[in-house]
């Protein structure tokens, strides 16, 4: 799957200059979120891995703008900081794959549905949050 995240990360440096950054961080993450969602509902397993590869790709189309958007405003010199308390957010995040399990003996496509909520919630709030840094 990180050959498509990657393959997505490569779109995205075609067409950085076309776009907000922040709205893209928004709206893939909104989507993802989405199709998340989509793959709990899936009634086949390969239309669920079809998804998912999409997933991946927009994940991958996301992750530089959200980056810019995290990082914007600090100097050169702590780029290094930055960008690793950055990745720290979506390390806390694979912390979850405990409470995947419990939600799994509720029902299998919990954790899918749970997790897919929590990232299209992310995706509006993330736009709200740094809206204000965005019109500066």
């Amino acid at each position: 799957m990180y050959i498509f995240t990657a393959f997505g990360s490569y779109i995205s440096s075609r067409f950085a200059h076309r776009f907000n950054p922040l709205n893209i961080a928004s709206y893939t993450r909104v989507l993802s979120g989405l199709l998340l969602l989509a793959m709990a509902f899936s009634p086949v397993l390969i239309i669920a891995g079809i998804i998912y590869v999409t997933r991946a790709v927009i994940a991958g189309f996301g992750s530089p703008s959200r980056t810019t958007v995290n990082v914007r405003g600090i100097d050169a010199e702590d780029y290094g900081t930055a960008t690793s308390v950055q990745g720290v957010a979506s390390r806390v995040a694979q912390l979850s794959s405990g409470a995947s399990g419990y939600l799994m003996d509720y029902a299998l496509p919990m954790p899918l549905l749970v997790g897919g909520i929590f990232q299209f919630a992310s995706g509006i709030s993330y736009k709200l949050l740094f809206k204000g840094r965005d019109e500066k």
